[in-house]
């Protein structure tokens, strides 16, 4: 466990952990079936120590992220504007319920156990010039799922909060930062960091800024 600290190893976002990935999880794939569940059972006891907690996944389905699935109350898929992400909503729609029915003996045999579903889907690395049409498209593919899956939520939507693309946000990885904390001025670094504070809000508790 780690936080982001500063030069004196002062805390600089109290209430924050941090647990980095690593090249050793590609160790993982191979590992016995129920893989799932051993995390789910090894991270259960942290639940009531935080308020939120949250996986960032690859975007595959592979054995870690998929226990990351399993450990959750609710899916967000960052989605680019673009065919391509359309397209991948299908992927990840049924490797969902593939993987939702393949644990449903494990998910039986656990007290409330609900399997997550997606509730949002969120433009990232948005171009400033992309057009309307990809969100239309990408909205219809979600409609359309909402109504013929039961990998999302019947409130489930593409959020009308986007993240757009800017070069700070790989500047603040380089940094070992968060971008909200990332140094410096600017029109593109004050609407990136004003765009992620509106995510969480809005994730958090339903309010727009």
């Amino acid at each position: 466990k780690s936080v982001v600290e500063g030069d004196r190893q002062d805390k600089l976002l109290v209430g924050l952990d941090l647990i980095p990935s690593t090249y050793d999880l590609m160790d993982v794939e191979g590992t016995p079936a129920d893989y799932h569940k051993r995390f789910y059972n090894g991270i259960a006891p942290c639940f009531d120590k935080y308020d939120f907690i949250i996986f960032d996944c690859p975007p595959n389905l592979y054995s870690t992220a998929q226990a990351a699935v399993f450990a959750s109350t609710e899916l967000y898929v960052p989605c680019n504007p673009d065919e391509l992400s359309r397209e991948g909503l299908s992927l990840l729609e049924r490797k969902l319920s593939e993987f939702r029915k393949r644990s449903e003996p494990d998910q039986r045999k656990m007290i409330d156990y609900k399997f997550p579903v997606i509730k949002g889907v969120i433009f990232n690395s948005v171009p400033s010039n992309v057009k309307n049409d990809s969100r239309r498209d990408i909205t219809e593919k979600v409609n359309f799922l909402k109504k013929n899956s039961g990998s999302f939520d019947a409130t489930s939507k593409v959020f009308t909060i986007t993240v757009h693309h800017t070069v700070n946000v790989p500047q603040s990885v380089t940094h070992h930062l968060p971008v909200i904390m990332e140094p410096g001025k600017g029109a593109s670094l004050a609407g990136i960091k004003k765009e992620y504070a509106a995510l969480a809000k809005y994730i958090a508790t339903g309010e727009k800024q």
